[in-house]
C-alpha cells in the first residue's frame, strides 16, 4: 500500500488515501488473497511508473519469489524470508562438501581451508575468550566441513578450536590437522578411545577460554551461531546466574530437530519443536529449558569443571547433557535455548546407531537413579503471565524513535516477569533482523503465515492476561478482536501521540474548512482512552489536555521517553553544520519544506557556507517520489542540504554537528529527534511544536523559536559564539536526567502496573464495546 507521503496533502487526496488504506486493511479475505489482489493492481502501475516508491517493497518480494523458486522445491513455502534462503544455500553447500571422497577432501577442501584460515583471527595472537571443543571419531569430511563453517563465523569474540580425536588409528584427521595447523586450531589424539564424555572432559582441561562450547563434528554452523550463543550468555549473566545455553538444531531437511529440551517422567527427553518448520515462531525465542543437547552447548568453563564436567558414568554417551544441566540447576544455574543460534546436524553420525536402543535404556536408568525427582523449567515458563503487545510495525530501533520506546517497554515487561508476545499489524510475517532481534531476547513474535492473530487468540486466550496496544489505528482495528477473545485481560493503550491533535493542526495549517471527519476522529480516540484500563501519553502537554477533556478518567499516565544519556566530548571547534533526522512522517516532510521556503534564504545570507545534513532514507524518498515533487525541486537541489539516507550509526553526526534544527509546524506527542539531541548534548533549535510536552526550563539546551528570523538568530549565534554553544550544551545532562532517565520511566510504568493490578489477580472489568467506542464521547475543536 502507498504511504501518506506518496500522495499529495490536499483534503481530497487525504480522504482518498484514508479510504483506500482502510478498505485494504479491512477487506474480508486472507493474506494470500490480498497479496494476489495487490499483484494484479501493481503490475500495470509498475509498467507505467516503474520507479514509484510504494512499489519497491512489492518489487523486492517478487525478486525474492524468483530466487526462492530457484532454490527451493516448486510451490514450497519460505516462511523465514532471506534467512531461510540462506539456510538452503548453507545446506546445499554442506552436502556438496560431504559428497567429496577422502581423496577430494585432501586435494580440494584442505587447500581451501588453508586459504580461508589466513583471513581469520584463528591465526592471530591473543588469548581466546571461547574454546570450541569438537570431539571426533573418524568421519574426517564431516569434521572439515564443520571447521569450514567455523572459519566463516561473524563474531567479535576471539575463539580457539580444539579437535579432540578419539580414533587414533585413523590417520585422516591428524594429516588434515597437521596441514591446517595454526595458533588457535589445536589437535589432540587420545591414545585410546575414551568415549564422548571422557574425551570432552579431557579437552575441557586443555581449553584456555572463559567459555566452553561443545560441538558435534557432524554439524554445519550458521555464521551467527557463535555470536548469538556468546552474546546471550553475556547478557543473561549480567542480570543473573546462567548454566548452559544451547542452539536450535535443524535436521538436514531443515525441520527442527530440537529447540531446547524438556525432561518428561520416565525419564523421556522431549525435544521442543521436533519436526516443526525451522522458523516456526513457537520454537524461535529464547526461553529456559530443562536441558540443551551437547550437540551444541555453551557453558562457563570454570562452572563445568567445578561440577566435574560430564558424568563419565554416562560414557560413551546419551543422557550426559540432561545430567549436566540438572546438576547446574541444582547449583542455581538455569539452562536456556537460544534459537537464533542455528546449526545443521546430521543426527547419529558422530555417535553411530549400533546398539542405540540398548545404550539409551541403560543411560535412562542411570539418570533416573541419580535424579529421582529432577527439577523442571516448565512450571516457571508456563506460569509466566503472557502479555500481547500490538503495534503497527515490529520495533526497528535503528530507524525510529517510536521503536526505541517500544523496545524499552518490552525490555521492562521482561524484567517484570511477563512473557511478551508481539504482533505487528504491517510486519505480520517474518521480518529479517528485527524478528530475530526480538526472539533472541525471549520475545515471541506471532506471524500470520504460521497462524493468524485471531486463530492464535482463540487457542491461547486464557494464558494472555494483558494487552498493550500502541497507536490509534491499531486500537481502532484490533479492539473488536480483543473484546471477543480477551475480555478478561487488562488493556493498556499507548497513544504514542494524540491523533486528533496532530491531524487537527495539519488541517488548520492547510486551511481545511471541513472538520467533520476530525470531530469523529476525536470522539473515537477519546472513547478508546475511556475504554482502556490505563492509557499512556509521552507528552505532558497531552496529559494536561486529556485531564481537561476527560476529567472523569483517572487512568491516563504520563510516561516520558527513556534513553541512556550519552553526552559528548567534542567541543565547538571540532564541529560544523546542522543536522535534521526523521522518517517519512508527514510533519517531517512539511518541516523541510518550511526550512527551504522560509529559513534557508535568511540562513544562506548570514552563513553563506552553512550545511544541513538530513538523515532518513524514507524521508528523502518521499520527497523524490511524491506527486507534489515539482514544489520540492528546489529543496532537493539545494547545495547546502545533503541527504544522507539511512545511517546505521548516527552518533558521529551528532558529535560533529553544531546544532540540531527541528522546524516542525505541526505534530503531537514528544519529538524523538529533540530528545536525541539532548541525549547527545547537542544544542537544538526548534519550534514550540518541537518542544511541546518536554517541560523544558527557560534556560536549556533547546532554543525555542517559531519565527524564521528567530530560528536563524539561534543557529547563527550557536555557530559563531563558542562560549554560548558550550553553555547551551552543558545544560543537556541535567535536563535529560530529570526527564528521560531509566529510573523515571520505570517508576512511572511500575506505578501504572500497580494501579491496574497487573502483578496480582487480574479481575475482568467491563469496558465500552467497540460499537459504543465508535459512537459517543465529547467532541471539541481539534
Amino acid at each position: 500500500m502507498p504511504t501518506p507521503s506518496d500522495v499529495t496533502r490536499s483534503p481530497s487526496a487525504q480522504s482518498a488515501y484514508r479510504w483506500l488504506r482502510k478498505t485494504y486493511l479491512d477487506f474480508p479475505v486472507g493474506f494470500e488473497s490480498k497479496r494476489r489482489i495487490k499483484d494484479a493492481l501493481f503490475r500495470p502501475v509498475a509498467f507505467f511508473w516503474p520507479d514509484a516508491g510504494f512499489l519497491r517493497e512489492w518489487q523486492a518480494k517478487r525478486r525474492f519469489e524468483q530466487r526462492r523458486m530457484s532454490l527451493g522445491p516448486r510451490g514450497a513455502a519460505i516462511y523465514g524470508g532471506e534467512d531461510e534462503l540462506k539456510l538452503l544455500e548453507m545446506l546445499f553447500h554442506w552436502k556438496d562438501l560431504l559428497d567429496q571422497n577422502d581423496e577430494q577432501v585432501h586435494d580440494q577442501l584442505i587447500p581451501l581451508l588453508q586459504h580461508q584460515l589466513r583471513s581469520t583471527h584463528l591465526t592471530k595472537a591473543g588469548s581466546p575468550e571461547v574454546s570450541i571443543v569438537i570431539p571426533c571419531f573418524g568421519k574426517v569430511n564431516y569434521t572439515l566441513a564443520c571447521l569450514e563453517s567455523l572459519i566463516h563465523q561473524e563474531t567479535t569474540c576471539h575463539f580457539e578450536i580444539l579437535l579432540a580425536d578419539d580414533h587414533p588409528t585413523d590417520l585422516g584427521l591428524i594429516t588434515a590437522a597437521t596441514r591446517l595447523g595454526c595458533q588457535h586450531l589445536r589437535y589432540h589424539s587420545n591414545s585410546t578411545n575414551l568415549g564422548f564424555t571422557r574425551n570432552v572432559n579431557l579437552a575441557a582441561q586443555r581449553a584456555r577460554g572463559e567459555l566452553l562450547v561443545v560441538l558435534n563434528n557432524d554439524t554445519y554452523c550458521h555464521p551467527l551461531w557463535l555470536e548469538m550463543l556468546v552474546s546471550t550468555y553475556r547478557r543473561l549473566a549480567g542480570s543473573g546466574p546462567v548454566g548452559a545455553i544451547g542452539s536450535k538444531v535443524l535436521h538436514s531437511s531443515l525441520a527442527v530437530q530440537e529447540s531446547g529440551c524438556l525432561m518428561e517422567p520416565g525419564p523421556r527427553p522431549h525435544p521442543l519443536g521436533r519436526g516443526a518448520h525451522a522458523f516456526d515462531p513457537r520454537y524461535s525465542f529464547l526461553r529456559e529449558v530443562d536441558f540443551v543437547s551437547a550437540c551444541s552447548l555453551l557453558v562457563n568453563r570454570a562452572e563445568f569443571l567445578a561440577c566435574g564436567g560430564f558424568d563419565e558414568r554416562f560414557s560413551p554417551g546419551y543422557f550426559e547433557d540432561p545430567d549436566l544441566c540438572e546438576r547446574l540447576r541444582q547449583r542455581g544455574l538455569p539452562s536456556y535455548v537460544q534459537p537464533t543460534s542455528i546449526l545443521l546436524h546430521e543426527e547419529g553420525v558422530s555417535f553411530g546407531k549400533d546398539g542405540y536402543e540398548k545404550v539409551v535404556a541403560e543411560k535412562a536408568a542411570l539418570y533416573q537413579q541419580l535424579h529421582p525427582s529432577p527439577s523442571s523449567s516448565l512450571p516457571s515458563f508456563a506460569n509466566r503471565p503472557r502479555l500481547l503487545f500490538i503495534d503497527a510495525y515490529l520495533p526497528m530501533p535503528d530507524k525510529g524513535s517510536g521503536s526505541v520506546d517500544a523496545m524499552a517497554y518490552l525490555e521492562h515487561f521482561l524484567r517484570l516477569g511477563f512473557q511478551p508476545i508481539v504482533y505487528a499489524h504491517h510486519h505480520n510475517n517474518y521480518f529479517e533482523t528485527y524478528t530475530q532481534d526480538l526472539e533472541s531476547r525471549g520475545i515471541e513474535v506471532l506471524q500470520d503465515n504460521f497462524q493468524g492473530l485471531e486463530a492464535s487468540l482463540r487457542k491461547r486466550s486464557e494464558e494472555i492476561q494483558m494487552v498493550f496496544i500502541s497507536r490509534f489505528y491499531q486500537m481502532d482495528h484490533f479492539l473488536p478482536l480483543i473484546e471477543r477473545h480477551l475480555g478478561h485481560a487488562k488493556l493498556i493503550y499507548n497513544t504514542v501521540d494524540l491523533h486528533f491533535l496532530r491531524e487537527g493542526r495539519e488541517a488548520h495549517l492547510a486551511d481545511n474548512a471541513s472538520v467533520d471527519w476530525l470531530e469523529e476522529l476525536k470522539s473515537k480516540e477519546l472513547s478508546y482512552i475511556r475504554s482502556a484500563d490505563a492509557s499512556i501519553v509521552i507528552s505532558s502537554y497531552e496529559h494536561d489536555l486529556l485531564q481537561k477533556l476527560l476529567p472523569e478518567v483517572k487512568s491516563v499516565h504520563h510516561i516520558p521517553q527513556f534513553r541512556p544519556y550519552l553526552g559528548t566530548t567534542h567541543g565547538h571547534g571540532e564541529r560544523s553544520g546542522f543536522l535534521f533526522i526523521g522518517s517519512a512522517h508527514q510533519p517531517n516532510v512539511d518541516a523541510l519544506r518550511f526550512f527551504q521556503d522560509a529559513i534557508h534564504p535568511l540562513l544562506a545570507e548570514r552563513l553563506p557556507d552553512y550545511r544541513l545534513a538530513v538523515i532518513g532514507k524514507e524521508l528523502q524518498e518521499s520527497l523524490q517520489e511524491s506527486l507534489s515533487a515539482p514544489q520540492d525541486h528546489a529543496l532537493l537541489g539545494n547545495p547546502h542540504i545533503h541527504f544522507l539516507g539511512y545511517v546505521e550509526d548516527v552518533s558521529p553526526l551528532f558529535d560533529r554537528s553544531l546544532a540540531m534544527v527541528v522546524p516542525l509546524r505541526y505534530g503531537s506527542g514528544i519529538k524523538g529527534k529533540v530528545v536525541q539531541a539532548i541525549q547527545h548534548a547537542l544544542p537544538c533549535v526548534t519550534t514550540s511544536i518541537g518542544a511541546e510536552g518536554l517541560d523544558l526550563p527557560a534556560q536549556s539546551s533547546v532554543l525555542v523559536a517559531d519565527d524564521p528570523e528567530a530560528i536563524v538568530d539561534g543557529l547563527q549565534a550557536l555557530s559563531q559564539d563558542p562560549r554560548l554553544w558550550a553553555d547551551t550544551s552543558a545544560r543537556a545532562e541535567g535536563i535529560f536526567q530529570q526527564r528521560f532517565s531509566q529510573g523515571i520511566f520505570e517508576a512511572r510504568l511500575d506505578k501504572l502496573m500497580g494501579q491496574i493490578g497487573a502483578r496480582g489477580a487480574l479481575i475482568p472489568r467491563a469496558r465500552p464495546s467497540a460499537a459504543a467506542a465508535r459512537g459517543g464521547g465529547p467532541a471539541g475543536a481539534g
